[in-house]
């Protein structure tokens, strides 16, 4: 099967050069202007934030408010689930992946954190709600509420409730593994928007679910379209709860050992409860 998509997408490819060129371009060129000035920062500010005693004391601290709320097993988690409403996907995959290699939380709950919390940045989130005139606040409020119920329903209590963190690194040693390690990554998503970009436009797929596969372009080709107030607003706050499939495989390209299937399930069961509930406000409000 895999065999057979290739041969179709390389076909595709030798068909439709010009497409394929203009693709190209288009994504590398959206890719170093949007993303790279964004994440590649990011990126480094949380190695280091990974690697802080300062952010371990505070989520010592909070612990106990943190678990009764959230129903962590670990402080660590606590910073990650703040972190990941500041920075998203897949920024906040790295932090999740980082806190396992120091040991500072399972396998179980870096998988249950990040089929849960992978969302888009806050700052991201109000810059598209805004600019299509949707209601920023009530979408932030219902994609915590389906964020923490999933969470709540799939993460467990274990026995265990501290580990013992690694010997932090220096500022050095942080920088320099990180400076690579995260260029890796860059051009892991720059391939993979490619990738969607080129299929996408070969298909030419309707702008009405673009953005389930493609975000950033399909936001762009939805703020275009001539349709129905409320049937853009649900097709806008599903398709930011999705995160779309492209995100789904940037964050893959961080964190591998991760349940697809589950990840895929966790967020259509938020996108379908954040949509449901938003249209319904709208409707009685």
């Amino acid at each position: 099967m895999l065999l057979l998509i290739l041969i179709f997408i390389l076909t595709l490819l030798i068909i439709n050069p010009n497409i394929s060129s203009a693709c190209i371009i288009e994504t590398a060129s959206l890719w170093f202007t949007n993303l790279v000035p964004i994440l590649y920062p990011t990126f480094i500010v949380l190695d280091f934030l990974s690697n802080n005693k300062s952010l371990d004391l505070i989520c010592t601290n909070f612990f106990g408010f943190f678990k009764k709320i959230f129903k962590i097993n670990y402080p660590k988690s606590a910073v990650i689930i703040i972190l990941s409403l500041i920075c998203g996907a897949p920024s906040s995959t790295k932090l999740v992946l980082n806190a396992l290699k120091n040991e500072e939380i399972d396998k179980t709950e870096a998988k249950n954190l990040i089929y849960c919390w992978s969302w888009f940045s806050i700052s991201y989130s109000i810059f598209i709600l805004n600019k299509l005139n949707c209601n920023t606040i009530l979408y932030i409020i219902l994609i915590f509420i389906a964020s923490l119920l999933t969470f709540r329903f799939l993460n467990k209590p274990t026995k265990t409730n501290l580990i013992i963190k690694k010997q932090p690194k220096n500022f050095i040693d942080i920088f320099s593994s990180s400076f690579k390690k995260n260029i890796d990554i860059l051009l892991t998503i720059l391939g993979i928007m490619m990738f969607f970009n080129i299929i996408l436009a070969m298909t030419e797929i309707s702008p009405y679910i673009y953005s389930y596969f493609e975000v950033l372009n399909g936001h762009s080709l939805l703020n275009n379209l001539q349709i129905n107030k409320k049937l853009k607003d649900i097709l806008l706050i599903s398709s930011l709860s999705f995160l779309g499939i492209s995100t789904h495989l940037q964050i893959i390209s961080v964190y591998q050992n991760i349940n697809y299937i589950k990840f895929l399930t966790v967020k259509i069961v938020q996108s379908l409860f954040v949509s449901l509930f938003f249209i319904t406000f709208v409707i009685l409000f």
